[in-house]
């Protein structure tokens, strides 16, 4: 079960670092609020290292929705967007993507938007992703990892997030690595201490998605 419950809205999956699990916990929140009756959207504006050898996060996402999810971007080299734009000879368009997340989300009954990479993600030469989420406006999720480094990270990630004004509504705990119990409980209590932010809920080491 989701131990916290994001009400009806719209929001910004991002993750405290790459590798953090953000589409893995999209899908899951996305086959929660699915199973409810819950008409669910998803927008990846931004995808690189997609290859016709690869389940892209793009087609993760349009499974867990049940019809395609939305992309502008789709880059080919495992890079950072503003340089695996670059090696693709493409123009990010920043106003383009925050315009089409506005106006699908008004589609949906619970709408969600996945970064690419973590908060300092060059995007462009001038715009990180920290700065497309603050343009698009929408509360934040934030996805971190439950082994040691995460309180670090997490708290770093909290504090870019609200020294620019951005809402957190929750951080999620991916154990993309096994973590003892214990260890999780104490990085749980650490975060919430330290940034008075909820972990919301804690994807245990191979949960499975379906419900």
């Amino acid at each position: 079960m989701v131990d916290y419950i994001c009400s009806k809205g719209k929001y910004f999956v991002t993750g405290t670092d790459t590798e953090v699990g953000k589409t893995y916990v999209t899908v899951f929140l996305l086959n929660y609020f699915r199973k409810l009756g819950w008409k669910v959207g998803a927008f990846k504006p931004v995808e690189s290292g997609v290859s016709e050898t690869t389940i892209s996060d793009f087609q993760l996402l349009s499974d867990a929705t049940g019809e395609n999810a939305k992309t502008l971007y789709k880059l080919e080299k495992p890079l950072a967007p503003y340089i695996a734009a670059m090696e693709d000879g493409v123009e990010i368009d920043i106003e383009k993507i925050v315009d089409f997340a506005k106006k699908d989300a008004l589609n949906y009954d619970i709408y969600f938007v996945e970064g690419a990479g973590g908060l300092m993600v060059p995007v462009t030469e001038e715009i990180l992703m920290i700065d497309i989420i603050k343009k698009i406006g929408f509360e934040v999720i934030l996805v971190a990892r439950t082994n040691l480094g995460t309180v670090n990270h997490t708290l770093l990630s909290i504090e870019a997030l609200q020294n620019r004004g951005i809402k957190i509504n929750q951080v999620i705990l991916n154990e993309i690595i096994k973590t003892p119990l214990e260890n999780i409980k104490q990085n749980i209590e650490m975060i919430e201490k330290f940034s008075n932010v909820k972990v919301g809920k804690v994807i245990r080491f191979n949960e499975n998605l379906n419900f």
